[in-house]
């Protein structure tokens, strides 16, 4: 049987498979360089307030990022509230409204903008709107936790009005607030922009799985040749059934491989623009309303 398969997977690596497979990888690097590179629409503020644009900008983000990483504690409030205030990236972002909503980076953008979801809960969205840190609930670690809190249920709730007739009932109420109780805090924040781009791109390019598979698997129960089934096929002792079978596990096994290469793919390019530092931080710092104490990279795991 394993021989069958075996046959039948290396049939399914001919010429049209492996241009489709090329061109997947093709696009997927292509759209990640290009893209990433497109001169002013990617940009950072370093340390000593420059702008820098494309591919370094990343590599500038990351090392910036390293003054912001840390845990949320109350120390790390007071710290970050006084340094932001008095910060090159606040003068700017005053000056400069546009920065963040046309692909401009600061180092804040971590732990300001998961502070200001305690505030606007499902009203979050990104820009320099959502940057400042004027809430008295800064003023100590509890108080700001507690609103956070408030702000996933707030969030979580008005989602679920929207999902039909399957509304939260009182009991399941109750374990979502015991689910948002028990969320780990103080989280740690840190850089996780390699991270963030990896998911976004896996979204915008898996459909190029769908292509592929098109090309490549259509012919696993085609015609052996423009007359049917073959004589090898008809006359073999185990029937046509087990080389059905076979054809069905290599087709699994050739979708497996694609799909394995084109997450490495995404790994390699992603991680050779602004690596996957962040693997630790806490969940919540980037999936805002996320109940699981899990860290990014243990989610970016989950996504694949």
């Amino acid at each position: 049987m394993w021989t069958m398969v075996k046959f039948e997977y290396r049939k399914l690596w001919n010429r049209v498979s492996l241009v489709a497979v090329t061109v997947m990888c093709i696009i997927s690097t292509f759209h990640t360089f290009v893209y990433l590179n497109m001169n002013g629409q990617w940009k950072a503020i370093s340390t000593d307030g420059q702008i820098v644009s494309g591919l370094s900008a990343y590599r500038v983000l990351r090392d910036a990022s390293k003054d912001i990483e840390g845990v949320i504690d109350d120390a790390y409030l007071q710290k970050l509230k006084e340094q932001y205030e008095n910060s090159i990236d606040k003068q700017y972002l005053d000056e400069h409204r546009g920065f963040l909503g046309t692909g401009g980076m600061t180092k804040y953008m971590y732990p300001n903008y998961f502070i200001n979801y305690a505030y606007y809960s499902y009203y979050m969205s990104n820009g320099n709107d959502k940057m400042g840190l004027e809430y008295d609930f800064l003023d100590s670690e509890k108080d700001f936790y507690q609103k956070y809190r408030e702000a996933v249920k707030e969030q979580l709730m008005y989602e679920n009005q929207y999902v039909g007739p399957m509304k939260f009932t009182e009991s399941q109420i109750e374990v979502l607030d015991q689910k948002i109780t028990g969320i780990d805090t103080p989280v740690n924040v840190a850089y996780c922009q390699g991270i963030s781009n990896f998911m976004n791109w896996y979204d915008i390019e898996y459909p190029l799985f769908f292509v592929v598979y098109a090309f490549a698997l259509s012919c696993v129960y085609a015609k052996d040749s423009p007359s049917g089934i073959n004589e090898l096929t008809l006359s073999s002792a185990e029937g046509r059934k087990k080389d059905f079978r076979a054809r069905w596990i290599a087709g699994n096994l050739f979708a497996v491989s694609t799909y394995l290469l084109f997450v490495s793919v995404l790994l390699i390019e992603h991680g050779a623009v602004a690596t996957f530092g962040g693997f630790g931080a806490s969940a919540q710092t980037y999936w805002f309303s996320c109940i699981f104490n899990i860290s990014i990279g243990a989610g970016m795991i989950f996504k694949i």
